[in-house]
């Protein structure tokens, strides 16, 4: 486990913490597209009236972060607020809020990697999405 200093500790709280108001503040003031659905049969007929979704399609979005070997990622790692990604490599921060609302979770997302890329510049932020 490494050891992190006071000074480290605080800064790492605070940077965090900032980026996750941005991040969700960005979400929250989006207005996404809504998205407009029916059930159909197999040939394509409608079988229902429109239903509106008013917070769009649903998805995923998170923020992966490389190196892994830099102080503040293993910070993040090591406090249980990232995890190793098998994937992409590096760690991710997964984004909980803004429902399933896909456009919402990818603003913040967006927002928060480029908050935390400011503070960090030798450091990699990738926000990323995926529809469900």
């Amino acid at each position: 486990m490494t050891k992190f200093t006071q000074q480290e500790e605080w800064e790492y709280q605070i940077h965090l913490r900032d980026a996750e108001a941005v991040g969700h503040n960005a979400g929250v003031n989006h207005k996404p597209t809504p998205m407009r659905v029916y059930q159909a049969d197999l040939k394509g007929n409608r079988l229902s009236e429109d239903s509106i979704i008013d917070d769009g399609p649903c998805g995923f979005a998170w923020i992966n972060i490389k190196p892994a070997t830099k102080r503040f990622v293993k910070w993040l790692k090591e406090t249980g607020r990232a995890r190793t990604d098998s994937y992409y490599g590096g760690v991710t921060i997964w984004i909980h809020d803004h429902n399933q609302s896909y456009e919402k979770k990818k603003k913040h997302a967006e927002a928060m990697a480029s908050y935390l890329q400011g503070k960090f510049p030798d450091i990699k932020f990738r926000a990323m999405s995926q529809l469900d």
